[in-house]
């Protein structure tokens, strides 16, 4: 994997092109758009989307005229799930699409991300190449007679091709035997509407959390993580369901929990359904990002399967997936689930259906789990300005070397220290938000607390030589 220090591009993050309203106002969306039409064709159908958050709207039209006005036609789907869209991408056979969307971010952040025909975000080099076309201003000019056609798509054409794209990768039969309780938290984001009637045609009784859209996330953050999912918990337990599933924002991500209340991480719940992909195809690759948790490697060496790591991102996991050879499945530890048959992106519709062929093997969610080792993990850090990222990580990986003489220690994707032990911690600089993450693994709970504090040290450490330099130089 090529050394990767903080990517120089100015615009493409991890995921998309994010920030507030004042960063990535009408005026930049609507180049990005013009930019990205660079890569297709003039006449070329793309599908655009949006999550629920007010300023989205405002996002959409400047990205829809941009695309219009370069010669590409439009299918306009309001507000929608990413993985909806894209599902609706796969069987029209468009030339792409852009979700306009902050995801699991804050709900004043905004983003812009474009997916390529084959559903999966924009590749590294797809990504320099609108970049270039950004930087230039020269973009592609129609007359007005061969602007793009503009046409709306009903939710219940999407909704269609949502489900029936999950129905035709999962055993409905089995999983609608089942006749599965779940609750199913969708924190008012863009899964209204869509994941409790998919949940249904899967046969499952679904009670919903959160299933009035509101683009200021009153109930809880966009962004499900263990903390902030008290409420799913209890109502699991109380409706003495099967199961609970929690979303985010754009309704990608999906964090499960077992019949006890009990929240899985993305990780173990990746990790099962990476045991049983391998079990199905006899075996093959399973792709994640260099974050994830060393239980992977403990199912693949168990059931057959060999790692394939990548950098952090979805379109970082998607060109591993094109890479590499017999992909089972790929996932990502906060929570996206992706089979190669399907979509190349998260889906908590499909990754629901296929828990529940789980259930159906095993009997309950925490038995399918119960023979996983145990591995603590810790996910913190510190704020970063965004300029200071790049100085920051050259001073981590200094830092590193010092705190830990004789470690392997990999720069694929910021700062990883992997000890002798397989014990693990990295440090990395978020390509969202303006943070340095520092993410700690151990068997460990002692030390995964220990090597999570040394690693907030040692970021604090970087930002306060970097501060003293730049107070030196004034």
């Amino acid at each position: 994997m090529p050394s990767a220090r903080v990517a120089r591009r100015r615009l493409f993050g991890t995921s998309g092109v994010r920030g507030t309203l004042d960063e990535l106002g009408p005026e930049l969306a609507l180049r990005l758009a013009k930019a990205f039409s660079e890569l297709l064709e003039e006449g070329s159908v793309v599908a655009v989307g949006r999550d629920v958050r007010p300023h989205a709207r405002v996002i959409e039209s400047a990205v829809v005229s941009g695309l219009l006005s370069s010669g590409i036609d439009v299918e306009e789907c309001g507000v929608v799930p990413t993985p909806a869209l894209l599902y609706y991408v796969r069987r029209e056979g468009l030339g792409g699409a852009v979700a306009i969307t902050g995801s699991h971010t804050p709900p004043e952040i905004i983003g812009v991300l474009f997916f390529s025909g084959d559903t999966s975000e924009l590749g590294p080099r797809e990504q320099e190449l609108v970049e270039e076309a950004f930087r230039r201003g020269e973009y592609r000019r129609v007359p007005w007679s061969r602007v793009g056609k503009l046409a709306e798509v009903e939710r219940g054409e999407l909704l269609e091709a949502y489900s029936s794209g999950v129905e035709e990768l999962a055993d409905v039969k089995k999983v609608s035997s089942l006749g599965a309780r779940v609750v199913l938290d969708l924190g008012g984001g863009a899964q209204c509407g869509y994941l409790p009637e998919v949940a249904e045609a899967l046969g499952c009784s679904a009670e919903v959390l959160g299933g009035v859209p509101d683009g200021t996330f009153s109930r809880r953050p966009p962004c499900p993580t263990p903390e902030v999912l008290g409420e799913l918990s209890s109502r699991v337990r109380e409706a003495r369901a099967d199961l609970g599933l929690a979303v985010d924002g754009d309704g990608d991500r999906a964090l499960f929990s077992d019949e006890s209340g009990r929240i899985l991480w993305g990780d173990v719940a990746g990790a099962l359904l990476a045991k049983y992909e391998l079990l199905r195809k006899g075996g093959g690759a399973v792709v994640c990002p260099v974050n994830t948790s060393r239980l992977v490697e403990w199912v693949c060496e168990k059931y057959g399967g060999v790692v394939v790591y990548t950098r952090i991102g979805p379109p970082s996991i998607a060109d591993g997936i094109k890479k590499s050879e017999r992909v089972a499945f790929a996932f990502e530890e906060t929570g996206k689930y992706i089979w190669p048959e399907g979509i190349l992106y998260g889906d908590p519709a499909l990754a629901l259906a296929k828990v529940l062929e789980v259930v159906d093997a095993e009997g309950a969610l925490s038995r399918a789990v119960a023979e996983f080792p145990e591995f603590y993990r810790i996910k913190t850090g510190v704020e970063c300005p965004d300029e200071l990222k790049e100085e920051c990580l050259s001073l981590v990986e200094e830092e590193c070397e010092r705190a830990f003489p004789g470690a392997a220690i990999d720069t694929a994707d910021g700062v990883k220290v992997v000890l002798a032990s397989g014990d693990w911690l990295l440090l990395r600089p978020s390509g969202t938000e303006p943070v340095f993450r520092c993410y700690a693994e151990s068997s460990s709970e002692a030390l995964c607390r220990e090597l999570a504090e040394r690693g907030l040290e040692i970021l604090e450490r970087a930002l306060s030589r970097i501060r003293e330099r730049r107070s030196e130089a004034i």
